[in-house]
């Protein structure tokens, strides 16, 4: 029932109740007519049909008295309602209530037998804690601002509680993975990472302190253990915190290309179910420690690009390492049949550009199981003289080694599947050996800067069909360009600078469409340069200069649309050479600056440059690791 005002008026000396529509339904039994305009039974209105087909009129006063018994009714059941409601919400808050503080006796009973501590109180208990369980010294627990302390008051702020004797194990674990990587966050210069990766965020949980764009962060197996930690190129600077070693499910480490410091901690061994170990590219010194080989999981070790020293005597028995890039570090030892034995799983060694010296050893070779063997820039002296057939190896680099003697023939002709040699910058003598012709898998053959004696290109090399890149860079070759070089016609880098080659450029390079780099200058080549030259349409690079070449390059050059530089022997004032395209004239006479080094910004810093084929290798979130070959790694000659 519904008033049009909060107050009820007077009429006459008795309170009226107010003007209201109501319809017929409010007095269904009497059956009369309401009028919407005035609330009042009135006889202007449509009778309703009866026994004596006559409205039946009641007085004003009787119908008031009915009116005030329906309001005082409605009005005691709203009372009574109320009463009800009030009386049960009271029962509830105080059943409510009781829970609440059987609740909180229950859990005082059951958490750590305290009350609610306030915010100081807890951290206490927080560190305490962490030293009774041997997570962290009392001594960096209890030291001001250190890592292990900022992280004990993070956990002190945060709303998962200390474990405690009924604790279960997960939440023991939980709690504790939690504190480990806070105290690796602080220990790591957290507030200046690249990408926070949701770390120290007190709202979600360990296992999703990750990024959601590149997937880098903290990873979890299905029972909620960490797994692994993916944090490259993040600015990562510090010393690797011993909590670390606490995280027994670790299966993946990756915090390559930062600046971590400090030695690998021997605590390192603790990790029995770590696979992959990736921290490259950062400022780590020391030697690899004993306990690496308990290690017993690990696939792929990646220390390359430090400042590490000592040997690598440790890493043996490691039956599962299949990846071991030791590359650009200070390692040194003499190499002999002791030399990392027990590898029967690896597939990729790289302990380039250290300080190794002695002999390869055979048994390298022997397991079967290598595909990439890397010891450039180190102090090799010897190669095996004979060799097991071996089927696996694909990437042998051995350039700037001094090895001396002659070439090994018997040995690389071995190496059934063959694919990548390099050579280059090594003392090796003798005849350059016509046994390579038969290697018929090689695509990347170097074998420049050495001491063979002189001689022609072999003509077995051209058995080589699958040749990319040919270096016989200053090999001491005479003759003339063999005309069969066309049948190479995957080359793309020809590189026969500084030899004493004869005769003229062979029209038949023109026929080699993917050729982009020939270099030729630096010889005895005479002649016209042929037109068909143009024809070579990849061609980026040419360089002739130093020769006693005549004619006109310039229509080769309009040819060449794809031509970024470009040297002849058309410099002032003995002009050999027409070359309005040239980037850098020479003079056989007058040795230049310009002649002797191309502009710096260029891709080719300079007319020596030194072709060092490298491979790369991309390792995905869930540490598989391949590796290919990246072609044309140019390079200062020192």
């Amino acid at each position: 029932m519904e008033t049009t005002s909060d107050s009820i008026p007077e009429i006459d000396g008795e309170t009226s109740p107010p003007t209201r529509n109501v319809e017929s339904e409010d007095f269904p039994e009497s059956g009369k007519m309401v009028s919407e305009r005035s609330g009042k039974v009135g006889s202007g209105d449509l009778p309703i049909s009866g026994e004596s087909g006559f409205m039946v009129v009641e007085s004003e006063n009787s119908l008031r008295k009915k009116k005030w018994i329906l309001v005082y009714g409605v009005v005691g059941a709203f009372v009574i309602l109320l009463v009800i409601i009030t009386v049960l919400a009271a029962m509830l808050a105080r059943c409510s209530s009781r829970n609440e503080s059987n609740n909180n006796t229950a859990t005082e009973k059951t958490t750590n037998n305290v009350p609610t501590l306030n915010l100081q109180d807890k951290i206490k208990q927080v560190k305490e804690h962490i030293v009774s369980q041997g997570y962290s010294s009392s001594d960096d627990v209890q030291k001001e601002s250190t890592p292990q302390d900022l992280a004990a008051q993070f956990m002190g702020l945060d709303d998962i509680a200390v474990p405690h004797k009924t604790s279960s194990k997960g939440e023991t674990f939980e709690w504790m993975e939690r504190y480990v990587m806070t105290v690796f966050y602080y220990a790591m210069n957290g507030d200046s990472w690249v990408v926070s990766n949701s770390f120290v965020n007190r709202n979600i949980r360990t296992c999703r302190w990750v990024s959601p764009i590149f997937q880098e962060g903290v990873g979890c197996d299905k029972n909620g253990r960490i797994n692994s930690i993916s944090l490259e190129r993040n600015n990562l600077k510090g010393t690797i915190p011993s909590e670390l070693g606490l995280l027994d499910y670790l299966i993946s480490f990756s915090a390559a290309d930062n600046s971590i410091s400090g030695p690998i901690p021997a605590w390192i061994g603790k990790l029995s179910t770590l696979r992959y170990l990736h921290l490259y590219g950062n400022q780590i010194t020391g030697s690899i420690p004993t306990s690496i080989n308990e290690l017993n999981s690990l696939i792929a070790l990646s220390l390359e690009d430090n400042a590490m020293t000592g040997d690598l005597n440790h890493i043996t028995g490691l039956r599962n390492l299949a990846f071991l890039f030791l590359e650009d570090n200070g390692f040194s030892q003499k190499v002999d049949s002791s030399f990392l034995t027990n590898l029967p799983s690896l597939k990729v060694l790289d302990i380039s550009d250290n300080d190794f010296s002695g002999a390869v050893p055979v048994h390298l070779f022997s397991d079967g199981g290598l595909n990439v063997f890397d010891v450039h820039g180190n102090y090799l002296d010897s190669f095996p003289d004979a060799i097991p057939d071996n089927s696996t190896l694909k990437f042998l680099s051995m350039h700037m080694n001094p090895l001396s003697g002659t070439f090994p023939s018997t040995t690389i002709s071995s190496l059934k599947n063959l694919e990548h040699l390099d050579l280059t910058s090594t003392k090796l003598e003798g005849t350059m050996p016509e046994e390579l012709g038969n290697v018929k898998t090689l695509e990347y053959l170097f074998l420049a800067d050495t001491s063979f004696t002189a001689g022609s290109i072999p003509d077995t090399f051209q058995n080589l069909t699958a040749l990319v890149d040919l270096s016989l860079k200053h090999s001491g070759r005479t003759g003339m360009i063999p005309s069969w070089i066309h049948v190479l016609k995957n080359l793309v880098l020809l590189d026969l600078d500084s030899n004493n080659l004869a005769g003229g450029v062979p029209r038949e390079i023109g026929n080699l469409t993917d050729l982009t780099f020939l270099f030729l200058h630096r010889n005895n080549l005479e002649g016209t340069v042929p037109e068909e030259l143009g024809m070579a349409k990849s061609l980026s690079y040419l360089f002739l200069d130093h020769n006693s070449l005549s004619g006109s390059l310039d229509p080769i050059c309009n040819q060449l649309t794809r031509l970024r530089s470009s040297t002849s022997d058309c410099g002032y004032p003995n002009i050999e050479i027409d070359c309005t395209c040239c980037r850098v004239c020479c003079d056989d006479d007058n040795v230049t600056e310009a002649c002797t080094e191309i502009d710096e910004h260029d891709f080719l810093m300079s007319l020596d440059p030194h072709w060092s084929t490298d491979y790369k290798r991309f390792e995905p979130l869930k540490g598989h690791t391949v590796y290919y070959i990246n072609d044309f790694n140019i390079t200062r000659r020192s």
